[in-house]
């Protein structure tokens, strides 16, 4: 163990404070005649004046820079702030190391004289460099903690160690271990998996990662294992910092991206704001109403519950508007401030320092603040106090980088080794990369990288036990190599290591229990259900209960292909209504009822203009090749349209339960006795006897058993109309290779043609002779196999839909699905069981042949 000296001043970085004052505790029982400082805090005392601060210098460096020559290959950057950052980085090296002339040889480097003279002159506490220097005393009594420093700090700790100050730390490395494991996530198992087969401390550990986004794996893991840990990076549990953030950020744009942010940071119970203003982004900053002076009128895409919702959107976001009007008024800090006061009415200790942190770096720069384009370097300044907090205590494994190992904890594991991370030297990059510093007076690259290099191995030597990890591919599984170095210095090579896999897969049981399962699905005795829905559970019952019994709803969007498939039906129901020659229009003539079905939406949605008038032409261009389709249907028909989008209700009993179905049938013609039922698709759907046994495809069915019920006429039969405008391939011709001499026969186009528009076969079945109604009845007769008769339609609906029910209440809701009942459910996002597919189970009883 490595003995802390009495009487003794410590300097180390502010993240290790709390780390060394427990083991100073440890030694010492007390922390009497000890101090404990950063580097740049002891230096402060050598110091005369008051420093200015970064922020300070960074705004005095933009009004500086002002005065840049419009040529310079820099000048578009002037104002940025990671640009004037670098320059003062570079700068407080410069002076550091008391260098005043720079190379000036090429263009770029011309261009950076240009700004260093500009930025040279303001003065800062590095240029006291000199005279601090020669005040330094004897520092027998100045002890460093031995880590891996930045070149400015080894500089100045250098000079330090030049005046009698001294390392606290030296080797004291009793046994390494080099481990390779599968990837980075099995690492963290591994070094989980070794803590607790060596029965290890926790406060005897740290884990140095190479890469800080496995902290998130590392923390999980541990977590899981129930070992404690503190990570050198605290996470925030204040929101003052993003609150100021979001409020400078609006006052600086003042657009709706901003407006947004700062709705859901300040406002988080206001977003219905967020709701308007996507709906309606034109309206913003207008302040006036837009829906509450329109009328609404019938059309399919918006209906009327729904225009009324927008118009309470709208009343609600100018009310809001008028009662924040200080957000649109000129930059104010003193209101600000106040208002972020405001919002909290139990303060932390987090939140009070992080608002003090604030309101320091706005006293140093509000009277550098001449408009809202200044802002900018302030809200840079406190996303990185944001990024940068100490932990406020430390419990168990300490969490950090390579930098941060120490001699403070014994056990150390390093992680990440492959020879793309390790041993990761800095090198100076950017504008004064390299290239740039090897022309000036600085220290050379060389001299430098065996600099670091000596110190990362020492200070890996400063443990008493190091496991070194390195994983052998990426999440990805891109392959990694070892590091050289590594094996280099440990003058081995490493050995596979792996761990039992943490837990096995387990599908969830989320089946309902029957009394459960009644009381939702079931309410008042009553199903009440479209028979698509029955559908939707035969396809998944995950689906089904998610959407039923849940009422999760997916998430609305104008633009979806399903909204276009309805308006299309709607449009046709429109057209074929009003006209018995429907399939005779003119192009024109369609394309007027189309833009009247999208004359209202275009009124209300004003961002989505552009893509209706799309949708319009589209639409149109698709009833033209629809009515092509229908044309010759209809002139070998001779059952009259009786009915469109025809309501019905289908109840009976069931059980202890009534069963009421209902829905919408698209097309009912009619005669004196017999009727038959269409039902328009967009795609080519067929009807299988399987499938409508399997309860999959039951529309048909049950409109043609409910509208039979209800007008007593005599079904001729149910069928799909394909509203399908999907190109036919047209191919020249055929070659004939089986005659001596091949032969070629050119494919008639009219044939294709044909095809497309005149030999299309409606797909459904027939119940009885419909010679009668119609001239070619090939073109809508199915296979006598594929056809079912109406009582064994009826006896096997029966079946099929009480089983169903039976299902249903019985609570079975496990995600086994059909093919493709995945492709477009909304749910896929949270479904855990997303690849297990089944066969679609048959619910009829079959005789046995």
């Amino acid at each position: 163990m490595i003995q802390i000296p009495d009487n003794s001043t410590i300097l180390a970085p502010a993240t290790l404070h709390l780390s060394l004052y427990k083991e100073i505790l440890k030694q010492k029982k007390d922390c009497l005649g000890i101090q404990v400082l950063t580097l740049s805090s002891w230096l402060s005392s050598f110091y005369h004046g008051q420093p200015k601060s970064d922020i300070e210098l960074l705004y005095l460096y933009k009004d500086a820079l002002k005065n840049i020559s419009v040529q310079n290959a820099f000048y578009s950057s002037k104002e940025d702030y990671d640009f004037l950052n670098a320059c003062l980085d570079f700068i407080k090296m410069a002076k550091t190391y008391q260098i005043h002339d720079f190379p000036c040889s090429t263009q770029k480097e011309k261009d950076l004289n240009e700004i260093l003279n500009l930025l040279y002159p303001i003065e800062i506490k590095e240029d006291q460099t000199k005279n601090v220097l020669s005040k330094l005393p004897d520092l027998e009594n100045i002890y460093i903690l031995k880590k891996e420093y930045s070149q400015l700090d080894n500089y100045w700790i250098q000079t330090l160690i030049y005046h009698g100050a001294k390392w606290l730390g030296e080797k004291q490395l009793l046994n390494t271990h080099y481990y390779s494991v599968a990837n980075a996530r099995k690492q963290m198992e591994v070094i989980a998996n070794l803590i607790i087969e060596n029965n290890y401390t926790a406060d005897d550990i740290f884990i140095a990662l190479n890469n800080a986004n496995d902290e998130n794996v590392l923390t999980q893991i541990l977590s899981a294992h129930k070992i404690p840990f503190t990570t050198m990076q605290e996470v925030h549990t204040t929101s003052i910092y993003n609150e100021w953030i979001s409020y400078l950020t609006w006052a600086k744009d003042m657009d709706l991206k901003s407006f947004i942010n700062l709705v859901q940071i300040l406002y988080p119970n206001d977003d219905y704001l967020i709701q308007y203003y996507t709906l309606f982004p034109e309206q913003f900053l207008k302040f006036e109403p837009h829906l509450s002076i329109l009328s609404y009128e019938e059309n399919e895409i918006i209906d009327s519950y729904q225009f009324t919702s927008y118009q309470r959107l709208e009343q609600q976001t100018l009310e809001w508007i008028q009662n924040h009007a200080f957000l649109f008024n000129d930059l104010d800090f003193i209101q600000i401030a106040k208002h972020i006061q405001n919002l909290h009415e139990q303060v932390t200790r987090e939140d009070l320092n992080a608002f003090n942190e604030v309101i320091s770096l706005v006293q140093d720069i509000h009277t550098y603040i001449h408009s809202t384009n200044d802002l900018s370097i302030l809200i840079h300044q406190i996303q990185n106090l944001s990024a940068n907090q100490k932990a406020s205590f430390i419990e168990g494994i300490l969490i950090g980088s390579r930098q941060d190992v120490t001699f403070l904890r014994p056990i150390v594991f390093l992680t990440g080794t492959n020879a793309n991370s390790f041993p990761s030297l800095k090198l100076h990059s950017g504008i004064f990369d390299e290239a740039y510093v090897k022309n000036t007076a600085l220290p050379d690259l060389e001299t430098r990288i065996q600099h670091q290099q000596t110190q990362i191995f020492d200070c890996l030597s400063l443990c008493e036990t190091l496991y070194v990890l390195y994983p052998q591919s990426d999440y990805q599984g891109k392959n990694y190599e070892p590091s050289s170095e590594i094996e280099n210095w440990l003058k081995t090579k490493s050995t596979f290591i792996t761990t039992p896999d943490s837990f096995n897969w387990i599908t969830p049981n989320i089946d309902l229990d029957t009394k459960t399962a009644q009381s939702i699905f079931f309410k008042d005795d009553h199903f009440k259900s479209s028979i698509s829905r029955l559908e939707s559970y035969a396809r998944c019952p995950f689906s089904h209960a998610l959407k039923y019994g849940l009422y999760l709803k997916e998430k609305e969007d104008i633009t979806d292909i399903r909204i276009r498939g309805s308006i299309l039906h709607h449009v046709l129901e429109v057209i074929s209504k009003e006209k018995s020659d429907y399939t005779s229009l003119s192009k024109e003539e369609i394309h007027d009822y189309v833009e009247k079905e999208f004359s209202f939406a275009k009124k209300v949605l004003l961002q989505q203009v552009t893509w209706f008038n799309s949708q319009i032409e589209e639409i149109t261009e698709k009833l033209v090749l629809i009515f092509e389709q229908l044309h010759n249907f209809e002139s070998n028909w001779h059952m009259s349209i009786d009915k469109q989008e025809h309501k019905f209700s289908y109840s009976y009993p069931w059980n202890e339960f009534t069963i009421d179905l209902y829905g919408y049938i698209d097309r009912i013609d009619s005669s004196n006795t017999s009727f038959c039922i269409f039902d328009y698709k967009s795609s080519d759907k067929d009807i299988k006897l399987t499938e409508f046994e399997s309860g999959l495809s039951l529309q048909l069915a049950t409109y043609t058993l409910a509208y039979e019920k209800e007008s007593h006429l005599i079904p001729v039969g149910c069928f799909y109309i394909a509203l399908k405008t999907t190109p036919e391939a047209l191919t020249y011709g055929k070659l004939n290779y089986r005659k001596k001499i091949p032969e070629l026969s050119v494919t008639d186009e009219k044939e294709v043609l044909d095809t497309f528009k005149v030999n299309r076969r409606l797909k459904g079945w027939h119940f009885s002779d419909a010679s009668i109604y119609c001239d070619n009845t090939k073109q809508y007769l199915p296979t006598k196999r594929d056809n079912p008769s109406l009582e064994k339609v009826k006896d096997e609906w029966t079946q099929v839909v009480d089983s169903l029910l039976e299902d249903i209440s019985s609570g079975q809701a496990l995600p086994n699905h059909v093919a493709d009942a995945c492709k477009y459910c909304a749910y896929r996002s949270i479904c855990r069981n997303l690849a297990n597919e089944v066969e679609p189970k048959l619910r009829v009883e079959k005789e046995e042949e």
